[in-house]
């Protein structure tokens, strides 16, 4: 059964691969026919802690799921994405409970980290920043902010 986890942000995220499992076949088309509308006041404009809890939390899923898969380019993808999400929610949480979320996280991100470092990432950056990540999410957010700025 796929259906939207009611309650959460990113609802797409959560269940996206769950969708794509289910196909026999996939069809790419290679053609700028999806129009997104910006909304200034929409969630992919917000940073805060619920928005990227759930996107860390959908991430890893995801990750986890790739992995039993065999799926490891696309399980370090997920991880790797995962990384900056928990960053911005590591920066952005303010609440106690929110803190305590974000610690589970971060556990859980380097468990996953370490079960995926016998499979080779495609990316030598990506592995770079996900090993500072792993040392230090301090470090990496302040990296990432200042390249941002």
């Amino acid at each position: 059964r796929n259906a939207f986890d009611v309650g959460r942000l990113h609802e797409d995220e959560f269940i996206i691969h769950r969708i794509v499992s289910c196909c026999s076949t996939i069809t790419l088309v290679n053609t700028n026919g999806y129009h997104y509308v910006q909304n200034e006041s929409s969630i992919m404009h917000s940073i805060n802690a619920k928005s990227r809890i759930d996107l860390t939390e959908a991430l890893l899923l995801r990750e986890e799921y790739f992995a039993q898969k065999r799926l490891y380019s696309l399980a370090w993808a997920s991880l790797s994405e995962a990384k900056g999400a928990l960053s911005e929610a590591l920066l952005a949480e303010k609440r106690f409970e929110d803190e305590a979320i974000c610690r589970r996280l971060l556990n859980e991100w380097r468990d996953s980290f370490r079960g995926l470092l016998r499979y080779p990432m495609s990316s030598s950056r990506d592995f770079l920043t996900c090993t500072v990540f792993f040392i230090s999410p301090r470090l990496f957010g302040r990296i990432r902010k200042g390249h941002s700025e």
